[in-house]
């Protein structure tokens, strides 16, 4: 799936789908709900997911904190 066909299914415009891939733009709960019925997933698994990863992400800063690691190597 391209950035071009998932933002039309969502109606989006693809530059405002590519900021939120990047990370660059932070979508509301009414664009996420839009993604998830373009992607044919329901919306939970889309936070449940992310829920995930930002729990890794808590717990691999954590590591690196308990190693002595700088975050530059994140």
């Amino acid at each position: 799936m391209t950035i071009e066909g998932l933002a039309h299914d969502a109606d989006i415009h693809p530059t405002y789908l590519s900021g939120i891939e990047r990370g660059v733009r932070n979508p509301t709960w009414s664009k996420l709900a839009d993604l998830a019925r373009g992607l044919e997933v329901p919306l939970a698994e889309i936070v449940r997911d992310a829920e995930a990863e930002a729990q890794l992400a808590v717990r691999m800063r954590a590591v690196r904190a308990e190693l002595g690691l700088s975050e530059r190597f994140a």
